[in-house]
């Protein structure tokens, strides 16, 4: 109550005991914070007003690639976007290094040989695709592959109000890589800013040297006028068997103690399911396995039992009807 974070809901006279209480507002948007942080509750605790969480976050990429397990042994990056240990189909990883070498050989073209010109320098592509299928993964592999940072946005997390003010904070931070994300926020039938907001935020976008990813669940929630504009539309497919058994085997961190006789294979073909979602389960597998003991090794019976709880049960093998007469 020294701070007015506690209020009493009544005054006047009694044993104070027996006073009901509320929190103040303040309080209870700290509370509600999806990640609440301690320096916003140290502000309170001092009456200052907080400040407002930034509208743009920027993911910076590590200063090397990371090194992914393949069969329980380390194994040599790639060169190019490839050694991010991306794992999609190969018509899209070739997209994506396309858009690569828009930056990273952008100054050779333009200024060397000398394309610079009328032609727009901002490219803006439109993700789409299910929850957990590789769209930020992707994107933070293209950071990772140009060692440039990434500013990142969801939409849905924008309040209403602040929609035009975060238009203006991309357009004066004026990122190099922007990741947008629940974009049919401002590109679908019922957009949040007005279409002559959004069409000075493209064309200001595509002035400046850059990458700008939309990024949807689905491409039917951006308007056919925006698909007629943007450079190119990407769909992230779920992962093939192919791809879920790399997956698998990448999603468990080299420093975890292994149990060499999991069968990847089996794990690739029990579940169709996302890159997340494998991710998802192989993490929750590892509380398993640390709560035995500190040397248990992560085996196949902690993934079964994460995807068993991740409401992933695996398939039963039924016997094939046979064809002949």
């Amino acid at each position: 109550m020294q701070y007015h974070l506690l209020l009493p809901r009544s005054q006047g006279e009694g044993i104070f005991l027996r006073y009901a209480l509320q929190l103040s507002d303040s309080l209870v948007n700290y509370l509600l914070a999806e990640s609440p942080h301690p320096t916003v509750l140290e502000q309170l605790l001092q009456g200052a007003s907080p400040a407002p969480p930034p509208l743009l976050r920027f993911w910076q990429p590590l200063g090397t690639p990371p090194v992914t397990r393949q069969g329980g042994t380390p194994v040599t990056p790639e060169s190019g976007l490839a050694q991010t240990g991306l794992v999609l189909p190969a018509a899209l990883m070739q997209h994506l290094q396309t858009l690569c070498d828009r930056i990273q050989l952008q100054s050779q073209v333009d200024r060397v040989w000398g394309f610079q010109g009328d032609v727009p320098q901002g490219v803006m592509v439109v993700l789409s695709g299910a929850a957990g299928t590789g769209k930020t993964t992707a994107v933070r592999a293209i950071a990772q592959t140009l060692q440039l940072p990434i500013a990142i946005v969801d939409l849905a997390q924008v309040a209403l109000a602040d929609q035009e003010k975060l238009l203006q904070e991309i357009l004066h931070q004026s990122p190099v890589l922007l990741l947008i994300k629940s974009a049919q926020f401002w590109l679908g039938r019922t957009p949040l800013v007005s279409a002559a907001q959004f069409q000075h935020f493209w064309c200001q976008r595509q002035l400046q040297s850059g990458l700008t990813f939309l990024s949807v669940r689905y491409i039917q929630m951006v308007k056919w006028q925006w698909r007629q504009q943007v450079y190119q539309t990407l769909e992230f497919p779920i992962p093939d068997l192919a791809a879920r058994l790399q997956l698998w085997q990448q999603a468990i961190p080299t420093p975890t103690p292994l149990d060499p006789n999991i069968d990847w294979r089996v794990l690739a073909e029990q579940w169709p399911i996302s890159g997340g979602e494998i991710r998802a389960i192989a993490r929750s597998a590892a509380f398993y396995a640390a709560a035995e003991s500190p040397h248990t090794k992560l085996g196949m019976q902690h993934l079964l039992q994460a995807g068993a709880q991740a409401q992933h049960p695996p398939r039963k093998s039924t016997p094939r009807r046979s064809t002949c007469g």
